[in-house]
């Protein structure tokens, strides 16, 4: 599948999520999305908790109850993307949830690439916080399996 097969999918009033891992793609795929097919566009990056509460990124950096108000505030189709979107406690709200698949390696390429510039020793953050947030997620939840479609991003 591919962005257009994605956007065919798509009914007005419809909730869609883009999951991935960090440096997938899916603010980039969102984005285009939004532009093909009319909706409101969200991100989980909107709804960090503050840094001082983070312990664990990836039970606590998102304040996804907030996320989901939102999600389900918004009048018509909506489309948004972010990290963990497949969790039990939001999953649930996506009529169409995509994930978008790419080999960590590229990912964590692609991220480090758009981090390094303002986020400080962005490869120890990657390899201490955010890559076992990452690893946790995908062997709890596989969201891969859970997900509508499967887009590869490669």
């Amino acid at each position: 599948m591919n962005l257009h097969d994605v956007a065919a999918r798509i009914e007005p009033g419809m909730r869609v999520g883009i999951d991935g891992v960090m440096g997938a793609g899916k603010t980039v795929f969102a984005d285009a999305l939004a532009a093909l097919v009319p909706a409101t566009r969200l991100s989980s990056d909107e709804f960090h908790r503050p840094a001082e509460v983070r312990v664990d990124y990836y039970t606590d950096a998102f304040d996804l109850a907030a996320f989901r108000a939102a999600v389900e505030a918004v009048e018509g189709t909506v489309i948004a993307d972010g990290i963990f979107i497949h969790k039990p406690e939001i999953r649930d709200v996506w009529d169409l949830s995509v994930w978008l698949e790419v080999d960590r390696a590229t990912a964590r390429a692609r991220a480090l690439t758009r981090d390094a510039s303002w986020m400080e020793d962005a490869v120890s953050r990657y390899d201490r916080r955010y890559g076992p947030a990452e690893d946790r997620y995908l062997d709890e939840i596989d969201p891969a399996s859970l997900a509508d479609i499967v887009v590869d991003t490669a």
